[in-house]
């Protein structure tokens, strides 16, 4: 089976069905504690379905299903943004913080808002050597080996935004700022 986390709840939709765009044929899993409720993650982890129950009134629930019944596995984490597993390593990403679990849920390690200036975590994942890599939003890719952290800034534009560019002299020139509806120049902040 697919499984789905939506805003309604969590669905399961059979991968050998021969049009899973229609919506009827995704079930939904009335087994969970508020099944009904939005759900912003979900991980198969060493055979266990993990989702996260995005809860705005107090943390958020990730719950584990454990022979066809769903159990709490954490509740002390407001704004879990992801649950990722790779290379046999539970990663927990939420507000400010990370939580590292091993492929039997024990805990192993965490980065905090202690560890480096502003983290802001958005996806990370775990190499077999035990490098994690960060996508951090405020400061760009981090490579955390033991206790480094390697900041990784690339030498390009700040945003997406970028308006206009040229190529002189070997070297790229980045412009910010946009065009108005009259077709003058105008400053965008944040270019």
């Amino acid at each position: 089976y697919l499984y789905a986390a939506t805003n309604s709840g969590v669905y399961i939709g059979d991968y050998l069905s021969s049009n899973l765009a229609d919506f009827n044929n995704w079930i939904q899993q009335l087994s969970l504690p508020d099944n009904s409720g939005i759900y912003n993650s979900v991980e198969l982890v060493n055979g266990r379905i993990m989702v996260n129950y995005s809860n705005n009134l107090t943390n958020d629930i990730i719950y584990v299903l454990n022979e066809n019944a769903w159990s709490v596995f954490k509740n002390e984490f407001s704004e879990i943004h992801k649950i990722n597993y790779t290379n046999n390593k539970l990663l927990i990403i939420a507000d400010r913080r990370m939580s590292l679990y091993d492929q039997n849920l024990n805990f192993i390690d965490s980065i905090r808002t202690s560890d480096y200036t502003n983290p802001n975590i958005s996806d990370a994942l775990i190499k077999s050597d035990n490098t994690i890599w960060i996508s951090d939003l405020g400061n760009g890719l981090i490579k955390k080996t033991t206790n480094n952290f390697e900041f990784i800034i690339p030498n390009a534009p700040y945003s997406s935004d970028a308006f206009s560019f040229d190529i002189q002299n070997s070297r790229v020139l980045v412009a910010g700022g946009c065009i108005t509806q009259s077709g003058n120049n105008a400053f965008k902040n944040g270019t």
